[in-house]
């Protein structure tokens, strides 16, 4: 379960992961906020972002790159978009149970566990869920605990 912000992360790793595992399940995760990437594989073709405020900042980039797109239009298996209340309740989760400091892009696919849209998906699976990045406002991390 990987974050998407413009592309570049999961499409490194899935390129990697389908090369040496090819039955690995990449599921890529945006924001409500933020999801050009998502909605240009669903249109299959490139289109701008939606945007609006997220804490998901990470992801937010104004068209989602076209060598990353063309990697991931066939390498992504599943897409999920997640809410910023279960982008604020993972990072919370994070912090106080993980001991982890994780930004609003970085949290997005525990973001996308918590939320329960993915259950059928991994019940009986090993998972691996991507955390990246620990650069959250002080203020706004001090919030969300």
């Amino acid at each position: 379960i990987i974050p998407i912000g413009g592309g570049g992360l999961i499409a490194g790793m899935a390129l990697a992961l389908k090369e040496l595992r090819p039955e690995v399940k990449i599921i890529g995760v945006q924001s409500y906020g933020v999801y050009g990437m998502i909605a240009s594989i669903w249109q299959q073709k490139l289109v701008a972002n939606r945007r609006s405020r997220t804490i998901a900042d990470g992801c937010d980039v104004a068209l989602a790159g076209e060598l990353t797109y063309d990697v991931l239009k066939t390498r992504i298996d599943e897409t999920v978009l997640v809410e910023e209340s279960d982008i604020e309740q993972a990072i919370h989760y994070l912090a106080l149970k993980e001991k982890v400091i994780a930004e609003g892009a970085g949290a997005l696919s525990t973001a996308a566990i918590l939320s329960g849209q993915i259950d059928h998906l991994l019940r009986g699976k090993k998972t691996v869920a991507l955390v990246s990045g620990g650069n959250i406002d002080f203020s706004v991390f001090k919030e969300m605990i």
